[in-house]
């Protein structure tokens, strides 16, 4: 069985790379002048899309066929008699990606008015190319890259595009002035980037795809890459608790040293429940709703906030699993709480813990950690140092005073000793929870 391979992209800073500022100056006009062309032929195509798909349109058919043309090579037909410089190659893409693809995913949320038909940006005009080549350089001992875009060859400066760009200039041209050459621009803080970039030219990255695009500061090429990432040996009785605060979105633990990280901001996340709540109230008030007496139902921009931020959030919890090697993972058992402790969940700053499980499950399956469901009994009333159970050990939302050994003599995060204490469970503790021993309760 192949080994799995993971797909990364790395941007990278780009300039003209031509030394004659004249010729340097041309290329980037060209360059300007052929992106405005995609892009007004990407913004025709989903219109065409829209046109093509509206009721009573007739489709085209081929002579001497039955079958009609695909909604793709109708609107290809349509765009190239529109080509002036763009290869034939890139009309495609823009027909068969943007106009089909792109048209097809948004087209029902677009006609129910939950969303914009996507368009080309002023800036954003992507080019995708296979088999760029990139050659490594010195500039200033600093290294740098030349990457050859594979469509920019010397067809794409043509006569037509040079005399249209010129301004009536008389520019001399080679063959090599005309291909398109981008030197990288990387500084001291692209470290990483450049780092990649080099394993993707001395062939231990594959790269898969490039794009140059344009944003507001300048040329940007961004390479696909593929690698097989190395296997850690994770341990199963390394364990690494989760608990979904209510002062850190999300805390993690180990049960085998202090080593711990909080996960988010809960400022933030209340910011951003205050305005969805304060938007639904709007939306109610002007339907004439009673807000309690209707059952609060999400839109789908906050459906959205939540999916992107719980997807954030799992992902630094597998990453901090991975870089401690832990192979288990407790998380918290919501199914099993007892009904006075279900009247303390609105307290939990992400207040859909299902979805945050349910995301964390299948990423750490993809990395071979096992999940399992701790009953959360009294874990936030534990101390994870000495054991002791107490109402009066959870002095606030935030803070954890051990009224026996002091747990450290100084206040604990309270959500940092509920994970410790997930992470600590074992046996027994994991069906029925932290259950306080008798001299426990007397003194409690």
């Amino acid at each position: 069985m192949a080994a799995k391979r993971t797909t990364k992209v790395v941007k990278v800073p780009v300039r003209i790379a031509d030394e004659d500022e004249s010729i340097r100056l041309l290329k980037y006009r060209a360059l300007d002048k052929v992106m405005y062309e995609a892009r007004y032929l990407g913004n025709m195509a989903i219109r065409y899309a829209i046109a093509f798909n509206l009721k009573d349109v007739r489709d085209e058919f081929e002579k001497d066929d039955e079958n009609s043309i695909p909604l793709d090579t109708r609107i290809y037909r349509i765009l190239t008699r529109e080509r002036k410089h763009l290869a034939a190659g890139t009309v495609a893409t823009l027909g068969r990606n943007f106009a089909g693809k792109l048209f097809r995913n948004a087209n029902k949320d677009a006609w129910a008015g939950r969303k914009s038909l996507p368009t080309y940006r002023s800036l954003f005009v992507p080019f995708r190319h296979q088999g760029s080549k990139i050659n490594p350089i010195k500039v200033d001992g600093v290294d740098q890259f030349v990457i050859e875009p594979s469509g920019f060859t010397g067809k794409w400066l043509s006569k037509e595009l040079i005399t249209e760009v010129s301004d009536g200039e008389d520019i001399k041209l080679s063959k090599d002035d005309l291909k398109l050459s981008l030197t990288s621009t990387f500084s001291w803080k692209d470290k990483g980037a450049s780092e990649v970039v080099s394993r993707i030219v001395s062939g231990d990255y594959k790269m898969s795809d490039s794009q140059i695009q344009k944003n507001k500061k300048g040329l940007m090429v961004y390479l696909t890459y593929s690698f097989v990432p190395e296997q850690l040996k994770l341990d199963p009785k390394k364990v690494c608790g989760v608990d979904l605060g209510a002062v850190v979105p999300a805390v993690c633990a180990v049960n085998f040293g202090p080593q711990r990280r909080y996960i988010g901001d809960g400022g933030d996340v209340w910011a951003a429940r205050s305005k969805f709540r304060a938007q639904r109230r709007r939306s109610q008030r002007r339907l004439g709703m009673y807000s309690k007496t209707i059952r609060w139902k999400r839109s789908d921009k906050e459906d959205k906030w939540i999916h992107t931020y719980y997807h954030t959030a799992t992902r630094q919890v597998i990453k901090f699993c991975l870089q401690h090697q832990c192979g288990t993972i407790h998380v918290e058992d919501l199914s099993k709480l007892r009904q006075k402790d279900m009247e303390s969940e609105f307290k939990r700053l992400l207040w859909i813990p299902s979805k945050f499980n349910e995301l964390l499950d299948y990423k750490a399956k993809e990395e071979g950690i096992e999940i399992v469901k701790v009953n959360p009994r009294n874990t936030s009333r534990r101390c994870s140092k000495c054991g002791h159970i107490a109402k009066e050990n959870r002095k606030s939302q935030s803070q954890f005073v051990c009224e026996v050994c002091g747990n450290g003599k100084k206040p604990v995060n309270a959500d940092y000793n509920a994970a410790r204490n997930l992470a600590l469970a074992e046996g027994n503790v994991i069906k029925e929870g932290y259950i306080p021993s008798q001299n426990q309760e007397q003194t409690a």
